[in-house]
């Protein structure tokens, strides 16, 4: 088996196979919201879309920013030291959410949802600890071993609801979905756990109090903190504001798009970016003149890739809408589509040219555009939503982008300058 992960983590190999990988798994999630869209309704499909927003953002809440700093210091650390740090990593994270579930599971008893939000709870956890295992991996140079994982999470339960909600329509629930989620994470953690078992697990020194350590963490993670809330927020915040000012069923049609552009993100940044990260940081390290050569290549990968994934996306949106969801009305809101894939490309400009900040440590600079990001997106959203209707979701988007590109341009400007400096 080691010798076969040898073989695909080759440097000819590994972007396409990492872009195959990934590619299964979100068209697998894609042909899940078509489901979902055709036999559950627009409305389950907008609720599911912020159950998937609570997945992002309660960990960027609850995390504090320590793992996202932690998978980076990895990059260099031996299996002691990164069992070290998860074993206080996980004492934190479980104190966390055993405080949480005092909460939520009251409050489902109390509103007459028990079941539902246990689920929705159980979800939550098992995405945090999964995407934070999926960062590590990369981090240590797993990029195949990490998307793996990543499949039996996103995708491999996908297909098994789906069947049996067809051959049962009884089982076209949001609960049923959910149960079948929490299988395929629990799932998924046993599998990190079994590729790493020849790590030091049984081997650890005595552990300082969990309190002095978070502290301690905290003080280095505050930027990343910040920036991870501002980023995630930012990203999801729309979902509420929609079904806020629209309801569930326009929060539906958005999801809906959003599946396809975030899918075609999700490609880049596992084939191009992902891989380009580790190779920046150990190149900025060592001084080594590639630096600036993997970021230019990142770039117009991205670019090009962004380009071409927009025009296709643009064309196929049609048949897919017209014949395979069977929703003719959708139809009226596909100029929105086209204005929010413009505003996608710009983004993944901006994500590509974030790789300058990550490798040099500069989180302040990532932090500022996201917050500007956020804030701008927020007051957009709720100015032209409410004015214009779903219109003003592109147009909110189209503002953001153009604005923080155009920002970001001048950050790296300056920090090259600093550099030669």
């Amino acid at each position: 088996m080691d010798k076969v992960l040898h073989l695909l983590n080759k440097d000819d190999v590994q972007p396409l196979l990492l872009m195959g990988i990934r590619g299964i798994s979100l068209v697998s999630k894609f042909v899940l919201t078509l489901f979902i869209a055709r036999f559950m309704g627009f409305e389950v499909l907008g609720f599911y879309g912020l159950i998937v927003s609570a997945t992002f953002i309660v960990p960027a809440v609850t995390s504090l920013g320590i793992m996202y700093m932690k998978s980076r210091n990895a990059v260099t650390q031996t299996p002691e030291e990164i069992v070290e740090m998860l074993y206080y990593y996980g004492r934190f994270i479980m104190l966390i959410y055993v405080a949480l579930a005092f909460i939520v599971v009251p409050f489902g008893y109390f509103i007459g949802h028990f079941l539902l939000t246990t689920i929705i709870f159980l979800v939550v956890l098992f995405e945090h600890i999964n995407n934070d295992f999926y960062g590590l991996l990369l981090n240590l140079s797993r990029p195949f071993v990490a998307n793996i994982l990543h499949f039996i999470r996103t995708s491999v339960w996908i297909f098994p609801f789906m069947i049996l909600a067809f051959m049962y329509p009884s089982l076209q629930t949001i609960e049923m979905l959910l149960v079948s989620w929490v299988l395929g994470g629990g799932v998924t953690l046993f599998g990190f756990f079994w590729r790493k078992r020849h790590w030091p697990w049984g081997k650890l020194k005595a552990l300082s109090p969990l309190r002095g350590w978070i502290k301690e963490e905290f003080k280095q993670s505050k930027i990343v903190y910040m920036d991870s809330l501002a980023s995630t927020i930012k990203v999801y915040l729309n979902n509420f504001i929609i079904a806020f000012f629209l309801g569930l069923e326009l929060t539906g049609v958005y999801v809906f798009f959003m599946q396809i552009i975030g899918a075609m993100s999700n490609l880049i940044q596992t084939g191009v970016i992902q891989v380009a990260r580790p190779a920046m940081v150990r190149a900025y390290k060592m001084q080594d003149n590639l630096y600036h050569f993997i970021h230019i290549k990142c770039l117009k990968q991205t670019i090009f890739l962004a380009m071409i994934m927009s025009v296709l996306a643009a064309i196929l949106i049609y048949p897919i809408t017209l014949y395979l969801v069977d929703q003719p009305a959708i139809a009226e809101w596909f100029p929105v589509f086209w204005f929010l894939l413009i505003a996608y490309i710009i983004f993944m400009c901006r994500h590509a040219n974030d790789l300058l900040f990550y490798s040099q440590h500069r989180d302040d600079l990532t932090l500022k555009l996201n917050l500007m990001a956020m804030v701008l997106g927020a007051v957009s959203s709720v100015v032209f939503i409410p004015l214009m209707g779903f219109w003003g979701i592109a147009l909110a988007g189209l503002v953001v982008a153009s604005t923080i590109i155009t920002i970001q341009y001048r950050m790296v400007k300056q920090l090259k300058k600093e550099n030669r400096g």
